[in-house]
């Protein structure tokens, strides 16, 4: 990952044996993808004791996963509304508990595993205006309802100056029971559990085209891997590897700038419980804190989809917007990537119609470091013959895209753009 000037990778604290593929292999799975849900996909395997194989084509946690914000957030997907109408009231309760889950099964692999991810507890959505406070309300209501066994707390007006301390917010939902992390050193991590499990990985491994039957053979420049079952688990990265997928989701592109070590004494004036934010707005401002107090501030373009030619001065103007006293601080590392998401922004998880020995899961929609970890036990379950969650996840369909890699641009801006309407008239 020596090319992406992320923070992320200057601050990884581990280092994977891997090599590429240099010969013919097989084994029961083969999963492509080293990101989350790969990773931990051949974890939950070889924790089985199952002979999997693993192939990325470039370094694990390259993409989004050795990328993204950081947060671990509680849930499954952006708008469990969207696709209700898909299940019972028995399937969409369970859906709820899945979000639980999702943070539990990852908190658990960090500490089973003693991987040194930074991780802590604490995260609060703000709200920019009234209406968007009332959701948030809404919202906590909802978790009591459900019996969330987290405490939450609804910040209004100065009670959020207990939390994060800007002009731009009227209030806030913080909430316990979600978090923050070092994303690469998390996946970095539970590659390395993986292996020491015997799980096979391989990077440096494209995939150059995969002939499908009874078996499944990955072929690769170096080698083929021939195994009884395929998972697909390359998300924002399919590139075209499988047509009936690719047609599922379009790309967009998120970006991070990472600032100079603060001083504890400035943190205590902008952020002084040290919790991971996040707006609720149709394309969110989103920022925590690092173990060695730098802000880690991310976001996306509003409207337009494009990927600007300078990321530190397009969202050092956000920054200025909502801590105007850090408008000039010294940014040290910024860095993209790209996000997979579908029409109803829910993760896609199931097994091709034609071939039942082939899995996939993508589209997070930049919302899968906790729902990966219970995605990639679903699929793991499933290639062992155990339903779970996995049953529930795959009933919902998701649409094709129409043109979705030619027009995906389009798409794209079109999309925010109904979105940001959406949410000023609605």
């Amino acid at each position: 990952m020596n090319d992406i000037n992320s923070y992320y990778t200057a601050s990884t604290q581990y280092s994977l044996d891997v090599s590429a593929l240099t010969s013919d292999q097989t084994a029961e799975v083969c999963v492509i993808g080293g990101g989350f849900t790969g990773v931990n996909t051949a974890l939950e395997l070889a924790e089985r004791g199952v002979d999997v194989i693993l192939l990325e084509a470039r370094e694990i946690g390259w993409g989004g996963s050795g990328r993204n914000g950081g947060q671990a957030i509680c849930g499954i997907g952006h708008d469990p509304e969207l696709i209700k109408k898909q299940l019972t009231d028995q399937q969409f309760a369970q859906l709820y508990g899945m979000g639980l889950e999702a943070i539990q099964t990852l908190k658990n692999r960090i500490d089973q595993y003693d991987i040194q991810c930074d991780f802590n507890w604490g995260y609060c959505t703000v709200a920019y205006d009234q209406k968007r406070l009332d959701s948030l309300a809404g919202l906590q209501a909802f978790l009591k309802q459900q019996q969330y066994p987290f405490e939450t707390q609804l910040l209004k007006g100065t009670e959020l100056n207990q939390v994060v301390r800007s002009n731009r917010y009227i209030g806030g939902l913080l909430d316990k029971g979600s978090g923050y992390l070092h994303p690469l050193n998390l996946v970095l991590g539970e590659a390395q559990a993986a292996q020491a499990l015997g799980a096979h990985i391989f990077q440096s491994t494209p995939v150059t085209h995969i002939e499908k039957g009874n078996k499944v053979i990955v072929h690769t420049p170096g080698g083929k891997v021939t195994a009884n079952k395929l998972i697909y688990a390359c998300n924002a990265y399919l590139d075209g590897l499988d047509t009936v997928l690719d047609k599922r989701f379009v790309t967009t592109n998120a970006f991070s700038i990472a600032t100079e070590p603060l001083t504890e004494d400035v943190i205590q004036q902008f952020m002084p419980a040290r919790a991971a934010i996040c707006d609720n707005r149709p394309v969110i401002d989103y920022y925590r804190l690092s173990k060695d107090n730098r802000l880690l501030f991310g976001g996306a373009t509003h409207f337009m989809e494009y990927l600007p030619r300078d990321l530190e001065s397009h969202l050092r103007k956000n920054l200025r917007k909502v801590f105007p006293q850090l408008g000039d601080v010294k940014v040290d590392y910024s860095w993209s990537g790209r996000m997979a998401l579908g029409t109803n922004l829910f993760p896609q998880v199931g097994q091709l119609q034609d071939h039942p020995n082939i899995y996939f899961a993508q589209a997070y929609a930049g919302f899968g470091v906790g729902p990966s970890h219970l995605v990639a036990k679903s699929l793991a379950g499933a290639a062992c013959g155990e339903p779970g969650n996995f049953d529930i996840l795959s009933r919902i369909k998701h649409p094709n895209i129409f043109a979705a890699r030619p027009l995906n641009a389009l798409w794209v801006t079109a999309g925010k753009c109904w979105h940001q309407l959406e949410a000023k008239f609605h």
